[in-house]
């Protein structure tokens, strides 16, 4: 329930403060007598990164406001368009500091805006897709629309409200931050690993034979044949294309892509089986990351191939050694490269393929902590986005709703809808992919969302008491996605019966292929004809019909990955969405 609060124009609740002038000669050293710490957009990171700050003589701070205040929101107001708007938060500095002509602040009322609510505000990601768009650019930097930020508004609570938000944002937001700490503890654990089982990977200190990496499996580049890459007819289909950013940024397991190929895409690349070491030769140099399921990849990307899945994982975690001294020593022209000839012909010491064998369980064991870890994370990330979402909506309001939720106990609870129900489910996931064309598993996915919608609407209920999730592509039945993960090696655990889900169905990159016929006494006469509508509706259409088809209102106002509420769905049905 949110409040009927009226809203104000940021410019009646805070103010910005334009950056002070002077040019790269006026840099002086740090600690020089009558010196200010300078912060410019490189400071502006997540946190403040104070690592490297510039010091000015005071002189250039023409006025006071000028140097930085606790709670303060630094603002990056000239950039390249997608650094734009960036922002972070002042805390309590350790000495005067101002800031440069790149950079501004936003500086709140206290009086009528609690800083911590302003900085929340306006760093989530829906205001930053905003203020992305107010950028004027002006050759290769984009200037951010100062008159157009002041006239944004936002819903306000009272005070004590904002401190109450600010504080529940905050504590989700530490939350996310103790677990990635744990995943980073957990990914540095695979190399304590490999350097008590096999020894330093350069010095060889244990005297392993010395192989050529080319000898020990097969390395081919990736295959993307159409110029220009990204043509339209290229993309937009089935078929999963991982880039080079996202090996870069995996933690070893490439477990996501958001790019896809058409028929016309995969018929001028290669689809690689899961399980390929993927290995960046440009622009980042030697990242790595295992296939967890078949996919596209450019030329821009070596894959490695081995007999042994054990000697794939011990390659993987020996390139980790030699990342930072290939990138250093490759080649620049337009961009840093390295060719295939110079990892095929890298040395490294090859330990017995049974040693081999026991650091992959081990590195098994790290991975399914690692696996429950993001899970939680991404639960996490999802509960501060819904936070986020509801408290700049007016949905996290309390002290003016006490009395109003007391007046209506007969509000509904959706909850109800989402107990899932494990055997009806399963047996409502094969009678969907038995009759959808190939077997399509993105096409019966998006089915059982239409399936859902439909029988909510006519029978007041969700066939299994499913929760379906905001993904990039549309609606998607989160625990059938977790199943099919599972299936797929994705997923350590599975919302299914294991051996029952195993028994039913099995998983391709693109299909979900049943292996059995629904048991049917499972399903009600009302949820066969739900699943049947469904079906009728969606096999005629193609992927981005069925995408455009389910991005419905229901959808568009929830955030990324986060659930749909059932009472958004149910909104829809009075709106024709």
């Amino acid at each position: 329930m949110s409040v009927n609060l009226e809203p104000v124009l940021l410019g009646d609740v805070a103010g910005f403060v334009r950056g002070i002038n002077f040019k790269p000669d006026d840099v002086v050293p740090r600690g020089t007598p009558g010196s200010v710490a300078c912060m410019r957009t490189k400071n502006v990171q997540e946190k403040l990164d104070l690592s490297d700050v510039w010091y000015v003589r005071e002189q250039f701070v023409r006025r006071n406001e000028q140097f930085l205040q606790q709670g303060d929101v630094l603002v990056s107001s000239a950039n390249s368009w997608n650094l734009v708007g960036k922002c972070c938060w002042i805390p309590e500095l350790p000495g005067r500091a101002s800031f440069g002509g790149f950079v501004s602040v936003l500086r709140p009322d206290k009086t009528k805006i609690d800083p911590r609510f302003l900085y929340l505000w306006f760093s989530s990601n829906r205001i930053q897709i905003v203020l992305r768009s107010f950028g004027q650019k002006t050759t290769n930097i984009s200037n951010l629309n100062i008159d157009r930020c002041l006239k944004l508004s936002l819903v306000l609570p009272p005070l004590p409200e904002q401190r109450r938000i600010a504080e529940i944002l905050d504590r989700a937001e530490a939350l996310r931050a103790e677990r990635s700490a744990a995943l980073a503890q957990l990914d540095s654990l695979t190399q304590s690993i490999f350097l008590d089982l096999f020894g330093d990977p350069v010095m060889n200190p244990k005297a392993w034979p010395l192989r050529k990496l080319g000898d020990v499996g097969q390395l081919d580049r990736g295959v993307s044949k159409h110029r220009p890459r990204n043509a339209p007819e290229l993309l937009g289909g089935p078929y999963p294309l991982v880039q080079t950013g996202e090996v870069a940024n995996c933690d070893g397991y490439i477990r996501e892509q958001h790019g896809t190929y058409s028929e016309i895409g995969l018929r001028q690349s290669k689809m690689w089986p899961a399980g390929t070491l993927c290995i960046t030769i440009a622009a980042n140099i030697a990242k790595t990351g295992i296939l967890t399921f078949a996919s596209c990849f450019p030329d821009s990307i070596v894959g490695f191939r081995a007999e042994e899945a054990a000697t794939v994982e011990f390659v993987r975690t020996w390139l980790s050694f030699l990342q930072k001294t290939l990138e250093d020593a490759a080649p620049e022209s337009a961009q840093k490269n390295i060719n295939l000839a110079i990892l095929r012909n890298l040395t490294l010491p090859f330990p017995p393929i049974p040693l081999q064998q026991d650091f992959a369980r081990r590195i098994s064991s790290v991975e399914k902590l690692k696996v429950l870890q993001h899970a939680s994370l991404v639960e996490l990330d999802a509960l501060f986005a819904t936070l986020q979402h509801r408290a700049f909506r007016g949905e996290l309001f309390q002290s003016d709703l006490r009395s109003n939720i007391a007046a209506t106990p007969t509000a509904p609870d959706f909850r109800q809808h989402l107990k899932l129900d494990v055997d009806k489910g399963l047996e409502a996931l094969i009678y969907v992919t038995g009759r959808t064309a190939e077997y399509d598993f993105y096409k019966a996915l998006k089915t059982l969302y239409v399936a859902d919608k439909d029988h909510l609407k006519r029978q007041g209920r969700l066939i299994y008491g499913e929760t379906h999730c905001a993904q990039k592509h549309g609606p998607v039945p989160q625990a059938a996605y977790d199943g099919a993960k599972f299936l797929n090696g994705e997923m350590l655990l599975s919302p299914f019966p294991e051996d029952a889900l195993r028994a039913a169905l099995r998983r391709t990159a693109r299909q979900l292929i049943p292996l059995r016929q629904p048991d049917l006494s499972k399903l009600s006469a009302s949820e066969r004809e739900s699943l049947d509508r469904a079906i009728n509706i969606c096999a005629p259409m193609s992927f981005e019909q069925l995408k455009n088809y389910t991005h419905d209102a229901a959808y568009l106002k929830t955030p990324p990955n986060a659930p749909i509420r059932v009472e958004d769905i149910v909104a829809t049905f009075s709106g024709g969405a």
